[in-house]
């Protein structure tokens, strides 16, 4: 009895010390699998079955086992055909069956006695449920968004997920997933997380201006996978919902598109303002008049049709700029609205670039390296005021992303899968006042204006970020007492981020001496002291994440994860990371 208690112990002692999982990413989400069972008339499994399919990037074909059943790890998520034949048998055809994400399409095929020479051709095969994760998730592909009516921009699609809403502050790029913030998402792109690293909102945010972009635009995208709970120990650093977006690829075939997206301003009617003159109150701080919408779209994709390369090279791009005019009235009596006779333009500009090049090493192994990014500007007109007596409160933005992904996913044997990438997210935002003078905000209400900007365009907080990754997964599936698979996996990232905050108007340099010419009370002139205590600068931090992941098929998944003792390293002292979150759990300030 004694040694029972004491196993149940080590076991939950186990579950508690390994149940922790931080930033580890499956970078295997750009893949899926294809499996299935092969039964005959009487639904006895067949073996030795060839089992051929053709998707994007050609053919692969494999024998069904004892057990009669096969998979195909690691494809290219899309449409595959699946013919299935044996001696004495007719060969059963299934015309299309769809792989999507980090999940597995299971069918079952039933073989009718018969010559191999005739085929029947099975219009949906059984599918079965995929018992390989516990997770709650949307998977929403280029063949259904492409068919119904969405709003332009990746991040309408999040919302076909439920458990997705308006995240209300946090703008229409962030839903809010399961109840948390719009800001508590991860979201990853061909493996590139494209988070801003500040907020955590999706692309670039300003803390002015929240959402400003993407990263990616729709028309590069595959499919999208939210996750809205029931997590795999792997993701981390997310209280909300996990995005994973897979991009377009090349083919056998040569593949393109040529398209265009009109929203004038004469297509919509003026929008209602809450102190407009028809609602009894004097407008003080500007109107919103409409917006306007052009977008182009050119996509190519297909092989290199030179020699052997069609067979293993294939690429696939897209040019989507848009430009994107919102139309304002500026306070009427304000100086601007003399300036601008009564009405400006607000106009945003975006490059919205994608390629992809992947090479097929063979039928178990390929390396793919995919880019993309949302190079954007606007104008300077008045981004933060519309009732200032005159332009010097006029800016103009430059921000956007640039994503860079290689990885490499391959099958040592039939059960026994690795895959690694290397990513690099570059993402920044800059803005620059039309006249470089000291704010002044005049609150005496004298003109019926409300609270407004006499000159000077005030707050600014440009700022530039890069993240550099490597990951590495493996997992390997063996059977013992059912089918089970071991995965492990390391992550190890380099972020950097470079962020200023100050005001329009002159600079001015930190005296050497103070008013009697002696110490400030700096401890160097380019590093002063606050309040007596010195000052300290991080430097950026690296994190080594492993992980482990293991799940039962036909079972609910058992999972488990565990990391390794961190320690953030800083320009003067090293702090332990665990006795830090231990003393503030105790109440103790642990940075003293």
């Amino acid at each position: 009895m004694k040694s029972k208690w004491l196993v149940i112990s080590s076991v939950l002692a186990f579950s508690l010390i390994f149940s922790v999982s931080i930033r580890a990413q499956d970078q295997g989400a750009a893949r899926g699998n294809l499996g299935g069972i092969v039964y005959d008339a009487s639904k006895a499994s067949v073996p030795g079955a060839q089992v051929t399919i053709t998707g994007p990037i050609g053919s692969l074909s494999q024998t069904t086992t004892e057990q009669g059943s096969f998979l195909f790890s690691t494809l290219i998520p899309g449409i595959y055909s699946i013919k299935v034949q044996k001696a004495g048998f007719k060969v059963a055809s299934v015309k299309s069956s769809e792989v999507q994400i980090n999940k597995t399409t299971s069918i079952e095929v039933i073989l009718e006695t018969g010559q191999v020479s005739e085929t029947v051709e099975v219009s949906a095969a059984t599918l079965t449920v995929d018992t390989s994760t516990s997770a709650v998730t949307a998977d929403i592909s280029d063949t259904f968004f492409e068919n119904i009516p969405v709003q332009r921009g990746v991040a309408s699609l999040f919302y076909l997920s439920p458990g997705a809403v308006d995240g209300i502050q946090t703008g229409g790029n962030n839903p809010s997933i399961s109840g948390s913030s719009g800001l508590e998402n991860s979201y990853v792109a061909d493996g590139v997380s494209i988070n801003d690293p500040a907020f955590g909102g999706l692309g670039v945010w300003a803390r002015s201006y929240g959402a400003l972009g993407s990263g990616i635009n729709q028309s590069f995208v595959k499919e999208v996978q939210i996750k809205t709970g029931g997590f795999e120990p792997q993701y981390g650093h997310a209280s909300g919902g996990i995005v994973q977006i897979v991009t377009k690829s090349g083919g056998t075939k040569t593949h393109g598109e040529v398209g265009g997206y009109f929203h004038p301003l004469g297509m919509q009617t003026t929008p209602l303002n809450a102190d407009d003159a028809q609602f009894g109150t004097v407008n003080k701080f500007g109107r919103y008049l409409g917006n306007a919408n052009y977008e182009g779209d050119a996509e190519l994709g297909g092989y290199v049709p030179l020699g052997k390369l069609r067979e293993h090279l294939f690429y696939f791009g897209n040019f989507n700029p848009s430009v994107s005019n919102q139309y304002v009235a500026p306070a009427v009596g304000s100086g601007l609205f003399t300036a601008y006779n009564g009405e400006l333009q607000r106009t945003k500009t975006s490059y919205d670039y994608a390629g992809k090049l992947t090479f097929k090493i063979n039928d178990r192994h390929t390396v793919e390296s995919s880019v993309f990014g949302d190079p954007s500007h606007t104008n300077n007109v008045p981004w933060a005021t519309l009732n200032a007596t005159d332009k010097t409160v006029n800016s103009k933005w430059d921000f956007g992303t640039r994503n860079w992904a290689v990885r490499y996913d391959g099958a040592l044997t039939s059960t026994w899968l690795i895959d690694s990438a290397f990513t690099w997210s570059w993402n920044h935002f800059s803005e620059k006042p039309l006249a470089d003078v000291t704010q002044m905000v005049d609150e005496t209400n004298a003109n019926l204006s409300g609270t407004f900007n006499a000159q000077g365009f005030g707050f600014l907080e440009p700022y530039d970020s890069n993240t550099r990754s490597i990951a590495f997964d493996t997992s390997k599936t063996y059977h013992f007492l059912g089918q089970h698979t071991f995965s492990i996996g390391y992550n190890w990232q380099f972020p950097l981020y470079d962020d200023t905050t100050s005001f329009s108007g002159g600079k001015f340099a930190i005296p050497s001496t103070n008013a009697s010419g002696g110490d400030p009370g700096y401890g160097t002139a380019t590093n002063p002291t606050v309040a007596g205590i010195p000052a300290r600068r991080l430097s950026p931090t690296v994190q080594v994440v492993p992980f482990v992941r293991i799940w039962r098929f036909k079972t609910q998944p058992i999972q488990v994860s565990f990391f390794l003792p961190c320690r953030l390293s800083c320009s003067n002292r090293e702090v332990d990371l665990m006795a830090v979150l231990l003393k503030v759990a105790e109440g103790i300030t642990p940075l003293t």
